[in-house]
């Protein structure tokens, strides 16, 4: 899979202050790529660099193939964004609102307005003046702004921000739609761990300006060496005794109503071990699975500070 953006050792600091130390990022062609990290971790500068809104000497930034320092306009003719709060005119209305930024962008056609009003299930309310819109319609209409030129890349700052679980729910199917139905790559930085792990196929997790794992969301446990593995058996009393007997695994906990017994093993032949030797001791095995984690926990171990 091709990388529609990619950023190789980037540095950034606000007067003294570093902000970015060294960040590498590589976001799939057709992805919704989770941009994730603690407040103050670069997040928001990084997206500003992407878009040219913060200065960058370094030639260290490649969208569309193409390096952001010297060929910024085309770069950004096939990108939409959406940071922070959209800036719309209250006293007009939605349609007016895009019929206005169609024309400054200019070559694009009186029918686009009508299409976005579509895609973002805002044509019942286009006629409403702005000032008269719930912060998830304003947001779904800022978005609306955004894909006005068709762009291939949309790149959003914590689209659901301050939305009500509503709100986040329509935001949410929406970006999804736009991945699925409208052949969209999606950069989405947010706090909302439980949204990330919902819409996004890939993660970036930051941690202090320095990208601390990258990758599909399945991989996560396995990078940090979890390998957490649970067998659900036909006597728990038993298997317990056999796996202290032969083995120096430490069991991790045990289930008595499930008949469920918690391990970490290190390889899928540890796994095969474990599972032959209840077999030979007339244990059933009847289920093996990973233990289910959340992102919300991952994340957490990931960018707590480092002890001193």
């Amino acid at each position: 899979m091709n990388n529609i953006i990619q950023i190789d050792n980037l540095h950034f600091s606000y007067s003294k202050k570093k902000v970015l130390d060294g960040l590498t990022l590589n976001v799939p062609d057709q992805s919704i790529y989770g941009f994730l990290g603690p407040n103050g971790s670069g997040k928001t500068t990084t997206i500003r660099l992407l878009l040219g809104l913060a200065p960058n000497k370094e030639d260290n930034i490649v969208t569309f193939n193409h390096s952001l320092r010297h060929q910024r306009l085309s770069i950004l003719q096939k990108t939409g964004a959406l940071v922070e709060m959209p800036s719309l005119y209250p006293h007009l209305s939605g349609f007016q609102n895009l019929e206005l930024t169609r024309k400054l962008i200019g070559g694009i056609s009186r029918t686009r307005t009508e299409e976005v009003l579509e895609i973002v299930k805002m044509k019942n309310d286009a006629h409403l003046a702005t000032k008269k819109y719930s912060l998830g319609m304003k947001q779904r209409l800022g978005l609306a702004v955004a894909l006005l030129n068709k762009p291939q890349l949309l790149i959003l700052d914590e689209p659901t921000n301050g939305l009500d679980p509503s709100g986040i729910k329509e935001m949410r199917e929406l970006i999804v739609d736009l991945h699925r139905n409208h052949n969209k790559t999606i950069f989405l930085s947010s706090h909302l761990l439980a949204e990330i792990e919902k819409m996004a196929t890939h993660v970036g997790i930051l941690k202090a300006g320095k990208c601390v794992f990258e990758g599909k969301l399945d991989d996560l446990q396995r990078v940090l060496g979890k390998n957490i593995i649970v067998f659900k058996v036909s006597d728990l009393l038993e298997a317990e005794n056999i796996i202290r007997a032969h083995t120096e695994l430490t069991i991790l906990k045990t289930s008595k109503e499930n008949n469920m017994i918690t391990l970490q093993l290190e390889s899928e032949a540890a796994i095969a071990k474990v599972n032959a030797l209840l077999v030979q001791h007339s244990i059933s095995v009847f289920n093996i699975a990973p233990e289910a984690g959340d992102l919300e926990s991952l994340f957490i171990e990931l960018t707590e500070p480092s002890p001193l």
